[in-house]
């Protein structure tokens, strides 16, 4: 967060930085597992935003030593293997730096005033310039960067969050779909036998019956009935409340109409109970009923 600071980013944009030691020529199993890992999380334009930091580099005269090829071993299995990302591994996304300068002077100066073998001067002065070049040359190219979008990661991971939360829900949707057509094509055998055996199938028929006006019907429970015809349940509304009822709404027989406001049955001149219901009562222009009936022009569909 510091570095972004001094760089002048803001929190919504960063540069994912790996900090490693050299001369490791084995990888071991849990640093490779981070680094996939790590690598899995971030969105793919995250990738030329990627920075090697090899520290403590002067045994290996400032160079990667033997965890450049380790390194770049990985990164070339994650090219053609998940998480398929081709993270760049050159000049530019690779430093070396070394701390013992730092300590040496923290060391040399009040109050600690530990005194150094001379001969030593050079090499910690060598390695405070290369550390110091290298820290230029590492500012100047996060500056010339496009800054990584974290939002970017963030959304893809959302998305990663919400798509492993479905798995489950989709799994039982799924095995309901499936349990569904099994128990259709139960019902489709039966049916067919029931047909081969009585020649005739139960079918239930809507008959509808236009009413010479309008009215607004009572769906208030003790005003209406429910018919079960074959399974099925159907409310029948055998109650006028107010007939005739002309009002100036489309929405036909919608229980809860806001039209119905306009009816005589729920101003003034209509009854308090009436008012309490107004959103359980339909406005009728005919009368439906359920008719079970006995079917035998179907025999083409089972067989």
């Amino acid at each position: 967060m510091r570095l972004a600071k001094h760089l002048g980013l803001d929190a919504a944009n960063g540069q994912p930085i790996c900090l490693i030691p050299p001369n490791e020529a084995r990888i071991d199993v849990l640093f490779k597992y981070c680094l996939i890992q790590l690598f899995t999380q971030l969105n793919n334009s995250a990738a030329n935003n990627i920075l090697f930091l090899f520290t403590n580099s002067r045994s290996t005269h400032y160079m990667p030593g033997d965890s450049g090829p380790a390194l770049l071993n990985i990164l070339s299995k994650m090219k053609t293997n998940p998480p398929n990302v081709d993270v760049p591994y050159n000049m530019n996304t690779v430093y070396c730096f070394d701390s013992e300068s730092f300590r040496y002077l923290v060391a040399s100066v009040p109050p600690n005033n530990i005194e150094f073998d001379p001969r030593f001067k050079s090499i910690y002065m060598e390695s405070w310039d290369r550390s110091v070049t290298e820290c230029q040359r590492l500012f100047n190219y996060i500056k010339q960067l496009p800054a990584h979008k974290v939002m970017d990661t963030l959304s893809l991971n959302n998305a990663k969050r919400i798509i492993q939360l479905l798995t489950k829900p989709l799994a039982d949707i799924t095995k309901n779909i499936a349990d569904n057509i099994n128990q259709c094509q139960t019902y489709n055998t039966q049916t067919k036998h029931v047909f081969e055996r009585e020649g005739k199938l139960p079918v239930v028929e809507l008959k509808s019956i236009p009413l010479s006006q309008p009215m607004t019907v009572c769906g208030v429970d003790g005003c209406k009935t429910t018919v079960v015809i074959n399974g099925v349940s159907s409310a029948k509304y055998s109650t006028p409340c107010h007939s005739p009822c002309y009002l100036n709404f489309n929405d036909g027989n919608i229980v809860g109409n806001r039209g119905l406001l306009g009816c005589n049955a729920f101003n003034k001149h209509g009854g308090k109970d009436h008012y309490r219901d107004k959103f359980k009562h339909p406005h009728s222009t005919a009368v439906t009923n359920s008719i079970l009936k006995q079917a035998d022009s179907v025999l083409g569909k089972f067989t």
